[in-house]
């Protein structure tokens, strides 16, 4: 009970602050797509049958997403309707390349090397088509691609791991990675997810490369310029931000808090700061906060995420704030688990039609409108 006292106070304190508008808006913001995760349920017993590991929810369900998970959201998002006739939209956070595994072994292990998201779509027949379902998705309204990384990997420590750790090794043989034995778990230091957390002026440089060519990459695969950035795992500096600014993004999007790259911060600490809803930063970007959480896939009971976001979507209307809602891709991925995607969807819809029952004005925004609707009262000017 104390417990369940203290979130509902922190999650009305952290509306407060911020850009307050009388709109009812809902923003669901969707991260990882097109980054490979976990190739199936065979490879993963395999690891686990060698090494000691923590399977956590995105380990368990997570994969590359196939034609049958976008067209099962697809339909999802179609079938349900706002008031006004509007679709729900995704803002799809994206990866633009994955490593090159065949390259990185011809190499001993010594270079790194990527490949495109296109070409990755091209190596199994289930997912041969998922770029033009993207682009079917973005025609219709209710998938908004933005840049989430060129790729969803720390190159320096992955690198490093592969030639010192024998769980990073044996799950390269099977073409992926994100699992980190008992002993070496750490997420603050030894993550090999965060690829915007750096230790030294060198790795900075790489990423500074690879944010560059990722954005040039997203430009020529999606069509247009991604308005916004969300770093991997949060972490991220006014470095990552002066790279992206240059590269022509207006909107840094993050939960309330942001914490620093390792090179900025002492070894034993979390040290960050918090961002506020249409606070700027120094290079006058728009910082876009969430404020709702809607992970289906950690659910202990069926309806867990359901109350819990339609709580916190509650708590952001009252103190006149969007519901910025963060669920992650694994929430709808099928490959590992059907029931996994079937649960999802499921409770995807439950939640959506709750929202718009309990508010009939709703509006369903994607991220770079929110961003521009901000930019706009502040400046008067939408960006073109």
């Amino acid at each position: 009970m104390i417990e369940k006292i203290i979130k509902s106070v922190k999650n009305n304190l952290l509306n407060i602050p911020g850009w307050k508008t009388n709109r009812k808006i809902v923003v669901i913001e969707s991260d990882d797509w097109g980054t490979i995760r976990t190739p199936s349920k065979a490879i993963l017993e395999s690891i686990q049958s060698q090494f000691k590991i923590e399977f956590n929810p995105y380990v368990i369900y997570d994969s590359l997403e196939t034609e049958d998970d976008l067209n099962a959201l697809f339909e999802t998002l179609k079938s349900i309707k706002s008031n006004s006739g509007q679709h729900p939209i995704f803002t799809a956070n994206s990866i633009m390349a994955n490593p090159d595994f065949e390259k990185i072994r011809k190499s001993n292990f010594s270079e790194y090397h990527y490949e495109l998201v296109t070409d990755t779509f091209k190596r199994q027949p289930n997912t041969q088509n998922c770029l033009s379902l993207w682009k079917n998705g973005m025609s219709e309204n209710i998938f908004k691609p933005q840049f989430h990384g060129r790729e969803h990997l720390n190159v320096a420590l992955w690198m490093g791991l592969l030639q010192t750790d024998k769980l990073t090794k044996a799950m390269f043989d099977f073409h992926f990675w994100g699992i980190v034995a008992d002993g070496l778990k750490d997420f603050v230091h030894r993550n090999s997810m965060a690829g915007c957390n750096y230790s030294s002026e060198t790795e900075l440089a790489f990423i500074a490369n690879s944010l560059a060519t990722g954005l040039a990459h997203f430009k020529s695969i999606i069509g247009y310029n991604s308005k916004s950035f969300i770093a991997n795992n949060h972490i991220w500096d006014n470095n990552i931000e002066n790279v992206v600014h240059e590269n022509g993004v207006l909107y840094i999007q993050g939960q309330t808090f942001q914490l620093y790259p390792q090179y900025k911060r002492m070894l034993t600490k979390k040290t960050g700061k918090r961002n506020r809803l249409g606070g700027f930063n120094a290079n006058k970007q728009i910082h876009l906060t969430r404020n709702c959480a809607f992970e289906t896939c950690q659910d202990r009971n069926f309806n867990d995420s359901i109350t819990g976001c339609l709580k916190e979507v509650d708590v952001s209307f009252r103190w006149n704030r969007p519901a910025t809602i963060s669920t992650h891709r694994v929430n709808y991925m099928g490959t590992i688990s059907e029931k996994n995607r079937k649960d999802g969807l499921e409770k995807l819809t439950l939640l959506l039609k709750s929202i718009i029952k309990k508010y009939p004005d709703v509006e369903f925004m994607s991220t770079d409108q929110l961003g521009d609707l901000i930019l706009s009262e502040k400046n008067n000017l939408i960006p073109q």
